[in-house]
């Protein structure tokens, strides 16, 4: 078996307690099994919030994915299982074994640090904590307006971050940016021991390519480090990679799904 690098590991190891407590808090299932993790959101997404991770790379390929398909069935939404890049080959193939569709790979990167100082300096914007119910909304909000360039469902955001423990827990720390009291950027981060996670970044799209992502995401990865991360750790979409390499983040692997869709 191919050895991934280890801050890759580390990063998924992150994602997947993030994506534990999301499903959670949020009012979804979470089930460990044999060697793996299972989750189903309230959403029926199959993508991002539905899905099985092998936690024991020493377990079966095929066990895990029948597995997921016994979980998933009369749950009446697809899943997707995720597959680590140089550790999880043998997972890809069962998942195609089976009929599932490999999807493209999403860079996971590292940054040791702080990040580099971004284009946009904050002037005319208020950077706020969120703290309440309203705040909640707002990171739906911004969130929702992006997701509409990848054609993402209105009652997504609503329906994951509905309830408010989703956001608020103990170990995260999200803000939104206000431009003339406008929610317009949103991130957060998500403390495991000395990791900081970075989820759901996020700009409107009447404020894109002004630096707002950059400057969010670094008034994030600041509360990170000064939570005692001494790492900040995500899992890229294509679109937003270039950016955090600019930041000083790192491509140490890749992680792909094979997913499962009712239609």
């Amino acid at each position: 078996m191919a050895q991934a690098d280890p801050r890759a590991e580390i990063a998924l190891d992150a994602h997947l307690a993030y994506v534990e407590t999301l499903t959670d808090a949020g009012g979804g299932t979470v089930a460990h099994d044999n060697g793996a993790l299972f989750y189903a959101s309230p959403h029926p997404l199959p993508f991002l919030v539905n899905g099985v991770a092998r936690t024991d790379p020493s377990v079966a390929a095929k066990s895990v994915v029948d597995a997921a398909l016994v979980f998933f069935s009369g749950r009446d939404r697809g899943f997707e299982v995720l597959i680590l890049q140089d550790r999880d080959e043998d997972l890809a193939e069962a998942a195609g074994n089976a009929g599932l569709t490999i999807g493209s790979p999403d860079p996971i990167q590292v940054l040791a640090g702080a990040p580099r100082s971004g284009p946009f300096d904050g002037s005319g914007v208020d950077v706020l904590v969120v703290t309440d119910e309203p705040g909640v909304r707002a990171v739906a909000e911004v969130n929702g307006d992006a997701s509409q360039v990848y054609g993402l469902s209105d009652a997504f955001f609503p329906t994951i971050f509905a309830r408010p423990d989703t956001v608020l827990a103990a170990n995260i720390h999200a803000i939104v940016v206000y431009e003339a009291e406008r929610p317009v950027a949103t991130a957060q981060i998500v403390m495991r021991n000395e990791v900081a996670y970075v989820a759901w970044v996020a700009v409107v799209q009447t404020a894109m390519r002004h630096g707002l992502g950059w400057f969010v995401t670094e008034k994030a990865i600041e509360a990170g480090i000064d939570r005692g991360a001494r790492t900040t750790v995500l899992l890229a979409s294509p679109m937003g990679a270039p950016l955090y390499r600019k930041m000083g983040f790192g491509d140490v692997g890749f992680l792909h799904n094979a997913y499962y869709r009712l239609d």
